[in-house]
Protein backbone atom coordinates (compact mmCIF):
# COMPACT_ATOMS: atom_id res chain seq x y z
CA UNK A 1 0.00 0.00 0.00
CA UNK A 2 1.40 3.40 -0.97
CA UNK A 3 1.08 6.27 1.54
CA UNK A 4 1.08 9.98 0.68
CA UNK A 5 1.29 12.88 3.16
CA UNK A 6 0.63 16.35 1.80
CA UNK A 7 1.03 19.33 4.16
CA UNK A 8 1.62 22.49 2.17
CA UNK A 9 4.99 21.13 1.00
CA UNK A 10 5.75 17.57 0.04
CA UNK A 11 6.91 15.63 3.12
CA UNK A 12 6.79 12.07 1.89
CA UNK A 13 5.47 10.47 -1.25
CA UNK A 14 5.35 7.21 -3.09
CA UNK A 15 4.51 7.46 -6.76
CA UNK A 16 3.32 11.03 -6.25
CA UNK A 17 4.27 13.40 -9.01
CA UNK A 18 3.82 17.14 -9.44
CA UNK A 19 3.52 18.04 -13.09
CA UNK A 20 2.49 21.32 -14.68
CA UNK A 21 0.95 22.80 -11.48
CA UNK A 22 -1.02 19.66 -10.67
CA UNK A 23 -0.54 16.85 -8.19
CA UNK A 24 -0.93 13.28 -9.42
CA UNK A 25 -2.22 10.64 -6.98
CA UNK A 26 -1.42 7.16 -8.27
CA UNK A 27 -3.73 4.16 -7.85
CA UNK A 28 -3.90 2.64 -4.33
CA UNK A 29 -2.13 5.57 -2.67
CA UNK A 30 -2.90 6.34 0.97
CA UNK A 31 -3.43 10.06 1.47
CA UNK A 32 -3.58 12.29 4.54
CA UNK A 33 -2.32 15.64 5.78
CA UNK A 34 -3.37 18.91 4.14
CA UNK A 35 -4.28 19.52 0.52
CA UNK A 36 -3.74 23.14 -0.46
CA UNK A 37 -4.84 25.38 -3.29
CA UNK A 38 -1.19 25.89 -4.22
CA UNK A 39 -0.86 22.23 -5.22
CA UNK A 40 -4.29 22.01 -6.84
CA UNK A 41 -5.63 20.35 -8.90
CA UNK A 42 -5.13 16.90 -7.39
CA UNK A 43 -5.63 14.22 -10.03
CA UNK A 44 -6.63 10.79 -8.68
CA UNK A 45 -5.77 8.08 -11.18
CA UNK A 46 -7.43 5.17 -9.37
CA UNK A 47 -8.33 4.40 -5.76
CA UNK A 48 -7.13 6.94 -3.18
CA UNK A 49 -7.46 5.92 0.48
CA UNK A 50 -7.65 7.95 3.69
CA UNK A 51 -6.55 5.31 6.25
CA UNK A 52 -8.49 4.60 9.44
CA UNK A 53 -5.92 6.29 11.66
CA UNK A 54 -5.45 9.39 9.50
CA UNK A 55 -7.06 12.71 8.57
CA UNK A 56 -7.15 14.46 5.22
CA UNK A 57 -7.95 18.18 5.31
CA UNK A 58 -8.75 19.98 2.07
CA UNK A 59 -8.65 23.76 2.06
CA UNK A 60 -10.76 26.26 0.12
CA UNK A 61 -10.23 26.45 -3.62
CA UNK A 62 -8.85 22.94 -4.07
CA UNK A 63 -10.04 20.96 -7.09
CA UNK A 64 -9.88 17.17 -6.96
CA UNK A 65 -10.13 15.49 -10.35
CA UNK A 66 -10.82 11.79 -10.80
CA UNK A 67 -10.06 9.43 -13.66
CA UNK A 68 -13.17 8.58 -15.67
CA UNK A 69 -14.00 5.14 -16.98
CA UNK A 70 -16.72 2.68 -17.92
CA UNK A 71 -16.32 -0.34 -15.61
CA UNK A 72 -17.86 0.23 -12.16
CA UNK A 73 -17.47 -3.31 -10.74
CA UNK A 74 -14.66 -3.05 -8.20
CA UNK A 75 -13.99 -6.82 -8.36
CA UNK A 76 -13.62 -6.80 -12.11
CA UNK A 77 -9.96 -6.59 -13.21
CA UNK A 78 -11.13 -4.06 -15.81
CA UNK A 79 -12.37 -1.64 -13.10
CA UNK A 80 -11.14 1.77 -14.22
CA UNK A 81 -12.76 4.54 -12.15
CA UNK A 82 -10.98 7.00 -9.94
CA UNK A 83 -12.56 7.28 -6.48
CA UNK A 84 -11.86 8.22 -2.88
CA UNK A 85 -12.19 5.69 -0.05
CA UNK A 86 -12.42 7.36 3.38
CA UNK A 87 -11.70 5.04 6.30
CA UNK A 88 -10.42 7.73 8.65
CA UNK A 89 -11.41 11.40 8.65
CA UNK A 90 -12.07 13.85 5.82
CA UNK A 91 -12.62 17.55 6.46
CA UNK A 92 -13.18 20.07 3.68
CA UNK A 93 -13.10 23.79 4.41
CA UNK A 94 -14.44 25.45 1.31
CA UNK A 95 -16.11 28.83 1.10
CA UNK A 96 -18.92 30.18 -1.04
CA UNK A 97 -16.41 31.88 -3.31
CA UNK A 98 -13.83 29.09 -3.21
CA UNK A 99 -15.55 25.73 -2.81
CA UNK A 100 -13.75 22.41 -2.76
CA UNK A 101 -14.62 20.73 -6.07
CA UNK A 102 -14.72 16.98 -6.67
CA UNK A 103 -15.03 16.45 -10.42
CA UNK A 104 -13.84 14.44 -13.41
CA UNK A 105 -10.47 14.78 -15.06
CA UNK A 106 -11.34 15.93 -18.55
CA UNK A 107 -14.48 17.04 -20.32
CA UNK A 108 -16.29 13.72 -20.72
CA UNK A 109 -17.35 10.65 -18.79
CA UNK A 110 -17.88 9.90 -15.13
CA UNK A 111 -15.62 8.95 -12.25
CA UNK A 112 -16.42 6.80 -9.22
CA UNK A 113 -17.59 8.05 -5.82
CA UNK A 114 -16.65 9.54 -2.48
CA UNK A 115 -16.98 6.44 -0.29
CA UNK A 116 -17.21 6.67 3.52
CA UNK A 117 -16.50 3.33 5.19
CA UNK A 118 -17.84 2.07 8.53
CA UNK A 119 -14.56 3.00 10.25
CA UNK A 120 -14.94 6.69 9.40
CA UNK A 121 -14.55 9.26 12.18
CA UNK A 122 -18.05 10.60 12.99
CA UNK A 123 -16.75 14.18 12.92
CA UNK A 124 -16.17 14.05 9.15
CA UNK A 125 -17.62 17.12 7.47
CA UNK A 126 -17.97 18.37 3.92
CA UNK A 127 -18.51 22.13 3.88
CA UNK A 128 -18.88 24.26 0.76
CA UNK A 129 -18.14 21.38 -1.59
CA UNK A 130 -19.22 20.69 -5.14
CA UNK A 131 -19.52 17.04 -6.21
CA UNK A 132 -20.21 16.51 -9.92
CA UNK A 133 -19.96 13.88 -12.67
CA UNK A 134 -19.60 10.99 -10.23
CA UNK A 135 -21.28 7.61 -10.81
CA UNK A 136 -21.11 4.43 -8.70
CA UNK A 137 -18.82 1.67 -7.48
CA UNK A 138 -20.19 -1.87 -7.23
CA UNK A 139 -19.07 -4.68 -4.88
CA UNK A 140 -16.74 -2.38 -2.97
CA UNK A 141 -17.42 -3.70 0.52
CA UNK A 142 -19.02 -7.07 1.33
CA UNK A 143 -20.36 -7.27 -2.23
CA UNK A 144 -22.45 -4.16 -1.67
CA UNK A 145 -23.36 -1.64 -4.30
CA UNK A 146 -22.61 2.03 -3.67
CA UNK A 147 -24.59 3.99 -6.28
CA UNK A 148 -24.22 7.50 -4.86
CA UNK A 149 -21.80 10.28 -5.74
CA UNK A 150 -21.38 10.39 -1.97
CA UNK A 151 -21.90 6.89 -0.52
CA UNK A 152 -22.03 6.09 3.19
CA UNK A 153 -21.75 2.60 4.68
CA UNK A 154 -22.56 2.20 8.41
CA UNK A 155 -21.19 5.62 9.30
CA UNK A 156 -22.14 9.28 9.82
CA UNK A 157 -21.38 12.39 7.77
CA UNK A 158 -22.24 16.08 8.04
CA UNK A 159 -22.75 18.05 4.84
CA UNK A 160 -23.16 21.83 4.92
CA UNK A 161 -23.49 24.22 1.99
CA UNK A 162 -22.76 21.57 -0.63
CA UNK A 163 -23.74 21.24 -4.28
CA UNK A 164 -24.26 17.65 -5.42
CA UNK A 165 -25.13 18.00 -9.08
CA UNK A 166 -24.97 16.38 -12.50
CA UNK A 167 -24.09 12.90 -11.29
CA UNK A 168 -24.85 9.79 -13.33
CA UNK A 169 -26.53 7.90 -10.50
CA UNK A 170 -27.73 9.06 -7.09
CA UNK A 171 -26.53 12.21 -5.41
CA UNK A 172 -26.31 10.86 -1.86
CA UNK A 173 -26.57 7.16 -0.89
CA UNK A 174 -26.80 5.87 2.68
CA UNK A 175 -26.67 2.21 3.76
CA UNK A 176 -27.35 1.78 7.49
CA UNK A 177 -25.88 5.24 7.98
CA UNK A 178 -26.73 8.71 9.21
CA UNK A 179 -26.27 12.23 7.95
CA UNK A 180 -27.06 15.85 8.68
CA UNK A 181 -27.64 17.73 5.45
CA UNK A 182 -27.94 21.52 5.62
CA UNK A 183 -28.12 24.44 3.17
CA UNK A 184 -27.34 22.18 0.23
CA UNK A 185 -28.40 21.80 -3.40
CA UNK A 186 -28.98 18.31 -4.80
CA UNK A 187 -29.94 18.57 -8.46
CA UNK A 188 -29.81 16.78 -11.79
CA UNK A 189 -28.97 13.31 -10.51
CA UNK A 190 -31.10 10.12 -10.66
CA UNK A 191 -32.40 9.97 -7.09
CA UNK A 192 -31.33 13.04 -5.21
CA UNK A 193 -31.02 10.96 -2.04
CA UNK A 194 -31.42 7.18 -1.68
CA UNK A 195 -31.33 5.38 1.68
CA UNK A 196 -31.59 1.74 2.71
CA UNK A 197 -31.33 -0.33 5.90
CA UNK A 198 -32.20 1.76 8.96
CA UNK A 199 -30.77 5.14 8.07
CA UNK A 200 -31.23 8.34 10.04
CA UNK A 201 -31.27 11.56 8.06
CA UNK A 202 -31.88 15.19 8.99
CA UNK A 203 -32.50 17.54 6.07
CA UNK A 204 -32.83 21.27 6.67
CA UNK A 205 -32.90 24.19 4.23
CA UNK A 206 -32.03 22.11 1.20
CA UNK A 207 -33.10 22.49 -2.41
CA UNK A 208 -33.64 19.10 -4.05
CA UNK A 209 -34.65 19.62 -7.66
CA UNK A 210 -34.57 18.33 -11.22
CA UNK A 211 -33.57 14.79 -10.29
CA UNK A 212 -34.74 12.26 -12.87
CA UNK A 213 -36.28 9.79 -10.38
CA UNK A 214 -37.09 10.96 -6.85
CA UNK A 215 -35.91 13.83 -4.73
CA UNK A 216 -35.59 11.52 -1.72
CA UNK A 217 -36.28 7.78 -1.69
CA UNK A 218 -36.50 6.59 1.93
CA UNK A 219 -35.77 2.87 2.04
CA UNK A 220 -36.25 0.16 4.64
CA UNK A 221 -36.63 1.47 8.22
CA UNK A 222 -35.33 4.95 7.42
CA UNK A 223 -36.10 7.75 9.88
CA UNK A 224 -35.99 11.22 8.38
CA UNK A 225 -36.86 14.76 9.46
CA UNK A 226 -37.21 17.33 6.69
CA UNK A 227 -37.68 21.03 7.41
CA UNK A 228 -37.44 24.29 5.42
CA UNK A 229 -36.65 22.46 2.18
CA UNK A 230 -37.82 22.55 -1.44
CA UNK A 231 -38.59 19.51 -3.62
CA UNK A 232 -39.35 20.56 -7.18
CA UNK A 233 -39.18 19.18 -10.74
CA UNK A 234 -38.14 15.71 -9.65
CA UNK A 235 -40.09 12.84 -11.20
CA UNK A 236 -41.44 12.42 -7.65
CA UNK A 237 -40.61 14.49 -4.59
CA UNK A 238 -40.63 11.82 -1.89
CA UNK A 239 -40.93 8.04 -1.84
CA UNK A 240 -41.32 6.23 1.47
CA UNK A 241 -41.03 2.53 2.18
CA UNK A 242 -43.92 1.44 4.41
CA UNK A 243 -41.38 0.62 7.15
CA UNK A 244 -39.81 4.08 7.07
CA UNK A 245 -40.84 7.33 8.73
CA UNK A 246 -40.49 10.67 6.97
CA UNK A 247 -41.60 13.77 8.87
CA UNK A 248 -41.78 16.93 6.78
CA UNK A 249 -42.62 20.48 7.84
CA UNK A 250 -42.24 24.01 6.47
CA UNK A 251 -41.26 22.60 3.09
CA UNK A 252 -42.48 22.89 -0.49
CA UNK A 253 -43.37 19.85 -2.58
CA UNK A 254 -44.47 19.80 -6.20
CA UNK A 255 -47.30 17.34 -5.58
CA UNK A 256 -50.63 18.51 -4.22
CA UNK A 257 -50.90 15.37 -2.09
CA UNK A 258 -48.24 13.63 -0.01
CA UNK A 259 -47.31 10.03 -0.75
CA UNK A 260 -48.20 7.24 1.66
CA UNK A 261 -45.80 7.06 4.58
CA UNK A 262 -45.03 10.79 4.58
CA UNK A 263 -46.10 12.55 7.78
CA UNK A 264 -47.03 16.18 7.19
CA UNK A 265 -46.31 18.69 9.91
CA UNK A 266 -47.00 22.42 9.96
CA UNK A 267 -46.23 24.96 7.26
CA UNK A 268 -45.94 22.81 4.14
CA UNK A 269 -46.66 24.25 0.68
CA UNK A 270 -48.05 21.67 -1.75
CA UNK A 271 -48.29 22.07 -5.51
CA UNK A 272 -46.95 25.64 -5.50
CA UNK A 273 -44.16 26.77 -7.82
CA UNK A 274 -41.09 27.96 -5.83
CA UNK A 275 -40.04 30.24 -8.72
CA UNK A 276 -36.32 29.63 -9.02
CA UNK A 277 -34.38 32.29 -10.90
CA UNK A 278 -32.85 30.08 -13.63
CA UNK A 279 -32.55 26.34 -12.92
CA UNK A 280 -31.14 25.66 -16.39
CA UNK A 281 -28.09 27.68 -15.37
CA UNK A 282 -28.04 26.12 -11.89
CA UNK A 283 -29.39 29.31 -10.35
CA UNK A 284 -31.80 28.07 -7.70
CA UNK A 285 -32.10 31.38 -5.88
CA UNK A 286 -35.66 32.62 -5.33
CA UNK A 287 -37.47 35.29 -7.31
CA UNK A 288 -39.06 38.23 -5.51
CA UNK A 289 -42.54 36.68 -5.64
CA UNK A 290 -41.64 33.18 -4.41
CA UNK A 291 -43.86 31.69 -1.73
CA UNK A 292 -40.71 30.22 -0.15
CA UNK A 293 -39.57 33.62 1.14
CA UNK A 294 -40.10 33.92 4.90
CA UNK A 295 -41.95 30.58 4.82
CA UNK A 296 -39.60 28.48 6.95
CA UNK A 297 -40.09 27.67 10.60
CA UNK A 298 -40.11 30.65 12.96
CA UNK A 299 -37.91 28.77 15.46
CA UNK A 300 -34.61 27.55 14.01
CA UNK A 301 -32.79 27.17 17.32
CA UNK A 302 -32.89 23.38 17.26
CA UNK A 303 -31.63 23.17 13.67
CA UNK A 304 -28.19 24.68 14.33
CA UNK A 305 -28.11 26.13 10.84
CA UNK A 306 -24.90 27.62 9.44
CA UNK A 307 -24.64 31.39 9.67
CA UNK A 308 -24.55 31.72 5.88
CA UNK A 309 -26.52 30.13 3.05
CA UNK A 310 -25.14 28.26 0.04
CA UNK A 311 -24.27 31.56 -1.68
CA UNK A 312 -22.44 32.86 1.40
CA UNK A 313 -25.15 35.32 2.39
CA UNK A 314 -26.56 35.77 5.88
CA UNK A 315 -28.93 32.88 6.50
CA UNK A 316 -31.87 34.79 8.02
CA UNK A 317 -32.37 38.25 6.52
CA UNK A 318 -35.99 39.04 7.35
CA UNK A 319 -38.55 37.97 9.95
CA UNK A 320 -37.89 34.27 9.45
CA UNK A 321 -35.78 31.86 7.46
CA UNK A 322 -36.63 31.11 3.82
CA UNK A 323 -37.21 27.63 2.47
CA UNK A 324 -34.40 26.12 0.44
CA UNK A 325 -30.64 26.53 0.27
CA UNK A 326 -30.63 30.20 -0.73
CA UNK A 327 -31.84 33.14 1.35
CA UNK A 328 -33.60 35.85 -0.65
CA UNK A 329 -32.13 39.36 -0.52
CA UNK A 330 -33.99 42.58 -1.28
CA UNK A 331 -37.66 43.50 -1.42
CA UNK A 332 -40.24 40.82 -2.08
CA UNK A 333 -43.88 41.01 -3.14
CA UNK A 334 -46.23 38.13 -3.86
CA UNK A 335 -49.91 37.82 -4.69
CA UNK A 336 -51.51 34.93 -2.81
CA UNK A 337 -55.16 35.25 -3.97
CA UNK A 338 -56.36 35.00 -6.72
CA UNK A 339 -53.55 32.81 -8.01
CA UNK A 340 -55.36 31.12 -10.91
CA UNK A 341 -58.29 28.81 -11.67
CA UNK A 342 -60.65 30.62 -9.28
CA UNK A 343 -64.16 31.43 -10.46
CA UNK A 344 -65.53 34.72 -9.11
CA UNK A 345 -69.14 35.59 -9.70
CA UNK A 346 -70.13 39.06 -10.88
CA UNK A 347 -71.56 41.19 -8.09
CA UNK A 348 -70.01 39.23 -5.21
CA UNK A 349 -67.31 40.44 -2.81
CA UNK A 350 -64.02 38.56 -3.15
CA UNK A 351 -60.83 39.04 -1.15
CA UNK A 352 -57.49 39.78 -2.81
CA UNK A 353 -54.49 38.90 -0.59
CA UNK A 354 -50.78 39.66 -0.88
CA UNK A 355 -47.55 39.69 1.18
CA UNK A 356 -44.49 41.92 0.96
CA UNK A 357 -41.88 43.91 2.87
CA UNK A 358 -42.62 47.22 1.09
CA UNK A 359 -44.73 50.04 2.50
CA UNK A 360 -47.53 50.34 -0.08
CA UNK A 361 -48.90 48.61 -3.19
CA UNK A 362 -51.31 49.15 -6.08
CA UNK A 363 -53.84 46.58 -7.32
CA UNK A 364 -54.91 46.15 -10.96
CA UNK A 365 -56.86 43.57 -12.95
CA UNK A 366 -56.89 42.35 -16.54
CA UNK A 367 -59.59 40.52 -18.51
CA UNK A 368 -57.34 39.69 -21.48
CA UNK A 369 -54.53 37.68 -19.84
CA UNK A 370 -52.40 40.69 -18.97
CA UNK A 371 -52.49 42.59 -22.25
CA UNK A 372 -54.32 45.54 -20.68
CA UNK A 373 -54.80 46.51 -17.04
CA UNK A 374 -57.40 48.49 -15.09
CA UNK A 375 -56.99 49.86 -11.59
CA UNK A 376 -58.74 48.23 -8.65
CA UNK A 377 -57.26 50.43 -5.91
CA UNK A 378 -54.03 52.27 -5.07
CA UNK A 379 -51.91 52.87 -1.99
CA UNK A 380 -52.88 49.76 -0.05
CA UNK A 381 -50.64 48.55 2.84
CA UNK A 382 -47.58 46.51 1.90
CA UNK A 383 -49.03 43.27 3.25
CA UNK A 384 -52.74 42.75 3.60
CA UNK A 385 -56.03 42.14 1.85
CA UNK A 386 -58.68 44.03 -0.09
CA UNK A 387 -62.35 43.16 -0.57
CA UNK A 388 -63.15 43.63 -4.25
CA UNK A 389 -66.68 43.94 -5.65
CA UNK A 390 -66.44 41.83 -8.81
CA UNK A 391 -67.32 43.99 -11.83
CA UNK A 392 -69.57 43.03 -14.72
CA UNK A 393 -66.60 42.11 -16.90
CA UNK A 394 -67.20 38.50 -17.92
CA UNK A 395 -64.01 36.72 -19.01
CA UNK A 396 -62.12 33.47 -18.51
CA UNK A 397 -58.76 35.20 -19.06
CA UNK A 398 -58.57 37.34 -15.92
CA UNK A 399 -55.55 38.15 -13.78
CA UNK A 400 -54.88 40.39 -10.78
CA UNK A 401 -51.58 42.26 -10.38
CA UNK A 402 -50.01 43.76 -7.27
CA UNK A 403 -47.11 46.23 -7.62
CA UNK A 404 -45.03 48.43 -5.38
CA UNK A 405 -46.00 52.11 -5.22
CA UNK A 406 -42.41 53.34 -5.01
CA UNK A 407 -41.05 50.67 -7.38
CA UNK A 408 -43.67 49.46 -9.91
CA UNK A 409 -41.17 46.97 -11.36
CA UNK A 410 -41.54 45.01 -8.13
CA UNK A 411 -44.73 43.17 -9.00
CA UNK A 412 -46.53 39.86 -9.01
CA UNK A 413 -49.66 38.63 -10.72
CA UNK A 414 -51.89 35.55 -10.73
CA UNK A 415 -49.89 32.49 -11.79
CA UNK A 416 -52.53 31.68 -14.37
CA UNK A 417 -55.90 33.06 -15.39
CA UNK A 418 -59.09 32.94 -13.36
CA UNK A 419 -62.75 33.40 -14.31
CA UNK A 420 -65.19 36.26 -13.86
CA UNK A 421 -68.66 35.01 -14.76
CA UNK A 422 -72.33 35.13 -13.89
CA UNK A 423 -71.84 31.54 -12.69
CA UNK A 424 -69.36 29.75 -10.42
CA UNK A 425 -67.26 27.52 -12.68
CA UNK A 426 -65.70 24.31 -11.31
CA UNK A 427 -62.92 23.09 -13.61
CA UNK A 428 -62.10 19.44 -14.32
CA UNK A 429 -60.20 17.69 -11.54
CA UNK A 430 -60.84 20.34 -8.91
CA UNK A 431 -61.18 19.34 -5.26
CA UNK A 432 -64.34 20.83 -3.76
CA UNK A 433 -65.14 21.34 -0.09
CA UNK A 434 -66.62 23.90 2.28
CA UNK A 435 -70.08 25.34 1.61
CA UNK A 436 -71.88 26.14 -1.64
CA UNK A 437 -74.40 28.93 -1.16
CA UNK A 438 -77.28 30.33 -3.17
CA UNK A 439 -75.43 33.63 -3.57
CA UNK A 440 -72.81 31.95 -5.78
CA UNK A 441 -75.24 29.66 -7.62
CA UNK A 442 -75.36 28.24 -10.22
CA UNK A 443 -72.22 26.08 -9.91
CA UNK A 444 -71.17 24.68 -13.30
CA UNK A 445 -68.98 21.56 -13.20
CA UNK A 446 -66.81 21.21 -16.31
CA UNK A 447 -65.53 17.69 -15.90
CA UNK A 448 -64.96 15.75 -12.68
CA UNK A 449 -65.27 17.53 -9.33
CA UNK A 450 -63.92 15.59 -6.35
CA UNK A 451 -64.71 15.63 -2.64
CA UNK A 452 -61.58 14.11 -1.11
CA UNK A 453 -61.44 11.63 1.75
CA UNK A 454 -61.74 13.45 5.08
CA UNK A 455 -63.30 16.44 3.28
CA UNK A 456 -66.89 17.63 3.34
CA UNK A 457 -68.99 19.67 0.95
CA UNK A 458 -72.18 21.29 2.25
CA UNK A 459 -74.74 22.49 -0.30
CA UNK A 460 -77.37 24.93 0.97
CA UNK A 461 -81.04 25.18 -0.12
CA UNK A 462 -81.71 26.77 -3.49
CA UNK A 463 -78.33 25.93 -5.03
CA UNK A 464 -78.31 24.68 -8.61
CA UNK A 465 -75.41 22.46 -9.70
CA UNK A 466 -75.06 22.14 -13.45
CA UNK A 467 -72.87 19.60 -15.24
CA UNK A 468 -71.49 19.73 -18.78
CA UNK A 469 -73.08 17.19 -21.10
CA UNK A 470 -71.38 14.75 -23.44
CA UNK A 471 -71.59 11.34 -25.07
CA UNK A 472 -68.31 9.60 -24.16
CA UNK A 473 -69.08 7.42 -21.13
CA UNK A 474 -65.86 5.38 -20.74
CA UNK A 475 -64.05 6.98 -17.80
CA UNK A 476 -60.73 5.41 -18.80
CA UNK A 477 -60.85 6.97 -22.26
CA UNK A 478 -59.12 10.26 -23.03
CA UNK A 479 -62.35 11.22 -24.79
CA UNK A 480 -64.48 11.00 -21.62
CA UNK A 481 -66.42 14.28 -21.63
CA UNK A 482 -69.12 14.14 -18.94
CA UNK A 483 -69.48 16.38 -15.94
CA UNK A 484 -69.67 14.38 -12.70
CA UNK A 485 -69.23 14.62 -8.94
CA UNK A 486 -67.08 12.01 -7.15
CA UNK A 487 -67.68 11.82 -3.39
CA UNK A 488 -64.78 10.16 -1.56
CA UNK A 489 -65.57 12.12 1.61
CA UNK A 490 -68.94 13.54 2.67
CA UNK A 491 -71.64 15.35 0.72
CA UNK A 492 -74.32 17.06 2.82
CA UNK A 493 -76.88 18.37 0.32
CA UNK A 494 -79.91 19.43 2.37
CA UNK A 495 -82.46 21.55 0.57
CA UNK A 496 -85.88 22.62 1.76
CA UNK A 497 -89.36 21.65 0.68
CA UNK A 498 -89.92 25.04 -0.90
CA UNK A 499 -86.30 25.52 -2.04
CA UNK A 500 -84.72 22.30 -3.25
CA UNK A 501 -81.18 21.65 -4.46
CA UNK A 502 -80.96 20.78 -8.16
CA UNK A 503 -78.38 18.62 -9.94
CA UNK A 504 -78.99 19.05 -13.66
CA UNK A 505 -77.37 19.67 -17.03
CA UNK A 506 -75.73 22.83 -18.33
CA UNK A 507 -77.77 23.84 -21.36
CA UNK A 508 -81.02 22.64 -22.90
CA UNK A 509 -80.01 19.26 -24.31
CA UNK A 510 -77.92 16.16 -23.65
CA UNK A 511 -76.96 14.26 -20.51
CA UNK A 512 -74.22 14.62 -17.93
CA UNK A 513 -72.54 11.88 -15.89
CA UNK A 514 -73.41 10.83 -12.33
CA UNK A 515 -73.08 11.66 -8.65
CA UNK A 516 -70.77 8.89 -7.43
CA UNK A 517 -70.37 7.96 -3.74
CA UNK A 518 -67.25 5.84 -3.28
CA UNK A 519 -66.06 3.69 -0.33
CA UNK A 520 -66.93 5.64 2.80
CA UNK A 521 -68.45 3.32 5.39
CA UNK A 522 -67.74 5.36 8.50
CA UNK A 523 -69.92 8.42 7.76
CA UNK A 524 -73.21 8.96 5.96
CA UNK A 525 -73.73 11.47 3.17
CA UNK A 526 -77.15 13.09 2.83
CA UNK A 527 -79.40 14.00 -0.10
CA UNK A 528 -82.57 15.66 1.23
CA UNK A 529 -84.94 17.70 -0.91
CA UNK A 530 -82.69 17.19 -3.91
CA UNK A 531 -83.72 16.92 -7.57
CA UNK A 532 -81.47 14.99 -9.95
CA UNK A 533 -82.29 15.22 -13.66
CA UNK A 534 -80.66 14.46 -17.04
CA UNK A 535 -77.87 12.30 -15.58
CA UNK A 536 -76.62 9.24 -17.47
CA UNK A 537 -73.99 6.60 -16.65
CA UNK A 538 -70.23 6.02 -16.42
CA UNK A 539 -68.34 2.93 -17.55
CA UNK A 540 -65.07 1.64 -16.07
CA UNK A 541 -65.16 4.17 -13.26
CA UNK A 542 -63.76 1.90 -10.53
CA UNK A 543 -62.05 -1.42 -11.31
CA UNK A 544 -63.88 -1.65 -14.64
CA UNK A 545 -67.19 -1.20 -12.80
CA UNK A 546 -70.00 0.19 -14.95
CA UNK A 547 -72.33 2.48 -12.98
CA UNK A 548 -75.74 3.22 -14.43
CA UNK A 549 -77.42 5.28 -11.71
CA UNK A 550 -77.85 9.03 -11.66
CA UNK A 551 -76.78 8.46 -8.05
CA UNK A 552 -74.31 5.55 -7.96
CA UNK A 553 -73.03 4.09 -4.70
CA UNK A 554 -69.99 1.83 -4.25
CA UNK A 555 -69.24 0.84 -0.65
CA UNK A 556 -70.57 4.08 0.82
CA UNK A 557 -73.44 5.07 3.12
CA UNK A 558 -75.92 7.59 1.69
CA UNK A 559 -79.28 8.77 3.01
CA UNK A 560 -81.70 9.85 0.26
CA UNK A 561 -84.84 11.55 1.59
CA UNK A 562 -87.65 13.64 0.10
CA UNK A 563 -85.82 13.75 -3.21
CA UNK A 564 -86.78 13.45 -6.87
CA UNK A 565 -84.67 11.57 -9.42
CA UNK A 566 -86.32 11.67 -12.83
CA UNK A 567 -85.68 12.19 -16.56
CA UNK A 568 -82.33 10.40 -16.26
CA UNK A 569 -80.96 8.28 -19.11
CA UNK A 570 -80.82 5.01 -17.17
CA UNK A 571 -81.41 4.20 -13.50
CA UNK A 572 -82.18 6.59 -10.68
CA UNK A 573 -79.97 4.78 -8.13
CA UNK A 574 -77.33 2.09 -8.67
CA UNK A 575 -75.86 0.37 -5.59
Amino acid sequence: MKRTILNGILIFSVLLTALQAQTIIADKNEIYGNWTAAQSPYVIEGEAIVPADSTLRIEAGVEVRFKTGSEADYLNPAFDLGFLRVEGKLVTSGTAGQPVVFTRNGDNGNWGILYFHSTVDSSCILEYCRVEYASQVLHLNDWKEHPGAISLNETFLTLKNCRIVNNANNGLFLDNAGSVLQNSLIAKNENGILTTNECNLQISNCTIANNSITGYNAGYNATTDVVNSIFWANQKSLESNLTSTVNISYSLLEEKQLSDGIISGAGNLLGINPYFTDPASEDYTLRSYSFCINAGTSDTSSLRLPQTDLAGRERILSERVDMGAFEFTGNYLRLTTPNGWESWKIGTMQTIRWQSNVSAVNLDYSTDNGQNWQSITAGQPGSGSYDWLIPDAMSERCRVRVSGVSDPSLADQSDTTFIISDKTIIMDGKFVFGTWTKEYSPYVIRGEAIIQQDSQLVIEPGVEVRFVTGNKHDYTSAEFDLGMLRVNGLLMAEGAEEDSIRFTREGDSGNWGIVFFNENQKDSSLLRYVAVTYASYCDSLVDSLNLSGAVSINGAVVQIEQSRLNSNLRNAVHI
